[in-house]
C-alpha cells in the first residue's frame, strides 16, 4: 500500500488506521458521510428500517460513522437504547444527542466475540453503506447473530459498485473507468464493493430465517436523469456525493489500483466533469436485506 506521504492530495487528508480502512476520517469526509446520509434516507422513501420492526429495546448501529442514523433512530424511539460503534473516533453529527443513545469508538466489528456489550443482547443491528469496511463480513454478520436475541432483526442497506446504464451513456466513459478502477482497487486489499449481492445467501447460511433481499428503486442515481420530480432529487443528492468521493474519497483506492498522482488528478477531472454535464445516466444498485434470529 502506498504512504499516504507520497503525494499532495494524500497529504491534505487524515487517516485513522488506513491498514484496516483506505477512507479518510476528516471533516471532509464526516461531511461526505452526513450527506450521503440524506441521500440514503430519501432513497429509503423517509424510512430509517425496512424491517419489520415495532418498539426494540436495544439497538445497534455498526459503522456508525457520525452517529447520524443513531441519533435520528434514537429520537424516534426514545424507549430504546440505542448504541452506536465504529472503528473510527466518533464525533456525533448532532447535538445534543438523546440521552437514550450512546457511542463507543475504536471497535472493529470483525474483532470477535463482541466484547464492547457484555451481557447486552440486541433485537435489531443495523449496517448501513459498508461496503468499504469489512474483508470478513460473514465473521460481523455471525457475531450479529450470536449477539441477537431470539427474534431479533439484522438489517444490511448497501450499494453493489456493478454500474447500471440503461442507455448505454456510461460505458466507455472516465466515470466508468473510475468505478471500475476503485472496485479493482478494493479487491487487491481484499473488500469486495460488489458484496451486497450475496447477503441474502450469506444470511440464510448462518441461520437467519424470513430473509428478505430488496432492492431500492431506482437506486442511487449518478445525476438527475429521471422523470419523477423524486428520483431528479435523489439524481441530485447522488450527483454531488459521487463527485465528492471521486475527488476525496477514492484516490487511495485508485493509488492502490496502480494509478499514480497525475493520472488520478486526470481520470478524477474527467469523471466529475462528466457527472456534471448530466449526460452519463446510470446508477449503482441499493440493497436492502434483512433476517430474524430464529425464536428458538
Amino acid at each position: 500500500m502506498a504512504s499516504h506521504s507520497d503525494s499532495k492530495v494524500a497529504e491534505e487528508r487524515t487517516f485513522q488506521d488506513p491498514e484496516k480502512y483506505l477512507l479518510p476520517n476528516d471533516k471532509q469526509e464526516k461531511d461526505r458521510l452526513d450527506n450521503q446520509y440524506v441521500l440514503i434516507t430519501k432513497l429509503l422513501e423517509g424510512k430509517l428500517a425496512w424491517a419489520p420492526i415495532t418498539e426494540p429495546k436495544n439497538v445497534l448501529d455498526v459503522c456508525t460513522g457520525t452517529g447520524i442514523w443513531a441519533i435520528h433512530f434514537a429520537r424516534q424511539h426514545p424507549s430504546a437504547r440505542v448504541t452506536g460503534v465504529d472503528i473510527d473516533t466518533i464525533t456525533p453529527a448532532l447535538n445534543p444527542v438523546p440521552s437514550n443513545c450512546t457511542f463507543q469508538s475504536n471497535i472493529d466489528a470483525q474483532d470477535g466475540p463482541w466484547s464492547f456489550a457484555p451481557g447486552v443482547s440486541f433485537d435489531y443491528v443495523h449496517f448501513r453503506m459498508i461496503l468499504s469496511c469489512f474483508t470478513q463480513p460473514t465473521k460481523v454478520f455471525q457475531s450479529v447473530f450470536d449477539n441477537l436475541t431470539p427474534g431479533g432483526y439484522i438489517e444490511l442497506q448497501d450499494l453493489c459498485v456493478d454500474l447500471q446504464s440503461p442507455d448505454g451513456s456510461a460505458s466507455g466513459t472516465s466515470f466508468e473507468k473510475a468505478v471500475n478502477l476503485f472496485s479493482q482497487g478494493s479487491l487487491k486489499t481484499g473488500n469486495d464493493m460488489a458484496k451486497s449481492k450475496n447477503y441474502k445467501r450469506w444470511l440464510e447460511e448462518i441461520g437467519f430465517v424470513d430473509v428478505e433481499e430488496r432492492l431500492a428503486e431506482p437506486g442511487l442515481l449518478t445525476t438527475s436523469w429521471h422523470e419523477s420530480e423524486r428520483d431528479r432529487e435523489i439524481g441530485e443528492l447522488g450527483r454531488g456525493v459521487f463527485q465528492n468521493f471521486i475527488e476525496k474519497g477514492m484516490p487511495a483506492y485508485l493509488r492502490t489500483a496502480g494509478l499514480n498522482d497525475a493520472e488520478i488528478k486526470e481520470l478524477s477531472g474527467k469523471a466529475i466533469a462528466e457527472l456534471d454535464s448530466g449526460d452519463v445516466r446510470a446508477y449503482h444498485p441499493f440493497y436492502v436485506v434483512y433476517g430474524r434470529k430464529p425464536l428458538d
